[in-house]
């Protein structure tokens, strides 16, 4: 998400206002934060990732970020084949545990 997305949804949007604690930080701040800590944002992130699925909320079936449901264009050619998805999701699993599994941390099988 560019920072200008982020600094506008700061400002019109219950959850970021909540994060940020109703003071909307600029963008340029935004992208000065990402670019200098995107280190410490991948480790966060793939800890997130790692306790969810320590957890079994990563089903590897289906990830969906809301139920909404948009007609698309996008063909199979373009997008990949349900196979395609499968060594790619599994690639970024395995990146994932890589980079920060906690110790002792034992995934679930695919």
């Amino acid at each position: 998400m560019p920072s200008r997305a982020i600094e506008r949804a700061c400002e019109e949007h219950v959850t970021f206002m909540a994060l940020c604690g109703d003071h909307a930080p600029h963008f340029t701040t935004i992208a000065r934060f990402i670019s200098t800590r995107s280190d410490e944002i991948a480790r966060a992130f793939a800890g997130v990732l790692a306790v969810c699925d320590a957890e079994g909320l990563i089903g590897r079936e289906m990830f969906a970020i809301d139920g909404v449901k948009l007609p698309s264009n996008a063909s199979k050619q373009r997008s990949g084949t349900r196979a395609d998805f499968e060594r790619h999701a599994t690639k970024c699993l395995g990146d994932v545990h890589a980079i920060n599994a906690p110790p002792g941390f034992a995934p679930h099988a695919p």
